[in-house]
């Protein structure tokens, strides 16, 4: 089984000054062979993608390279990457790439 960890923002709401976890942590899960994707922990419209720009300067701190995702495939022939889920794929962007999305240009 795979181990991911979320990142997510609305800590800073909270008095934080980085996302959570918090970088060390983060390094020992990178060392542990962990993966990691983005989490928007909003409790309403009006905050979805909130200080996500704090979250991109944040993956370099952390020592980041690579964001995992979910993505829905019911036409593949590949394996499953859980037998609990066999539409589902895991897929992945580098940060350098994550970094070159128009995204970030609506979240900033």
């Amino acid at each position: 089984m795979v181990a991911f960890w979320n990142l997510t923002r609305p800590v800073y709401g909270k008095g934080w000054l980085n996302p959570y976890p918090k970088a060390e942590i983060c390094k020992e899960f990178i060392a542990r062979n962990g993966r990691f994707c983005l989490s928007d922990d909003s409790h309403g419209v009006h905050h979805v993608a909130l200080n996500y720009s704090r979250v991109r300067d944040f993956l370099d701190t952390a020592g980041i390279t690579t964001i995992h995702y979910l993505k829905y495939e019911p036409d593949s022939t590949a394996p499953a990457d859980d037998f609990r889920f066999p539409n589902m794929r895991i897929g992945s962007i580098s940060v350098e790439d994550l970094k070159k999305e128009s995204f970030w240009e609506i979240t900033a």
